[in-house]
């Protein structure tokens, strides 16, 4: 088990104890997590919406890069308030030592709220009747 994956599996287990009102594990949860970076992190003492604020920041931090960001925010419901909706990717063309910024797609991403909701497979539908 990698660095990051006990870092998730603690972060994990910080939220379980902030979901069951156990605050003060919930802390020493997420405290182990920033012990564990060798920076001398200071430890979060918050409780409540700073401390779920705090949380999930620790999440995006110390699970960057490892592709969680799109499903963190997925569970958490607020996709489509980030910075990704309604926004335009763009590409650099590099031509001749120039360089020019086009337009990848076309038009403005977008996620609608139908997204958040997987569909059952098929598979699972016919064992359900």
């Amino acid at each position: 088990m990698g660095r990051n994956r006990f870092a998730e599996v603690l972060l994990n287990k910080a939220e379980a104890a902030y979901r069951l009102n156990k605050t003060g594990e919930a802390q020493s949860l997420m405290n182990r997590v920033r012990a564990r970076a060798g920076v001398n992190l200071p430890g979060k003492s918050s409780s409540g919406e700073a401390w779920f604020k705090d949380y999930r920041n620790e999440r995006k931090v110390e699970l960057a890069y490892e592709g969680h960001l799109f499903w963190d925010m997925r569970q958490a419901g607020n996709w489509p308030t980030s910075n990704t909706n309604n926004y335009r990717c763009h590409g650099l063309k590099i031509t001749n030592g120039t360089y020019e910024y086009i337009d990848c797609d076309g038009q403005d991403r977008k996620f609608p709220q139908k997204l958040y909701v997987l569909p059952v497979p098929t598979s699972e539908k016919k064992t359900m009747r």
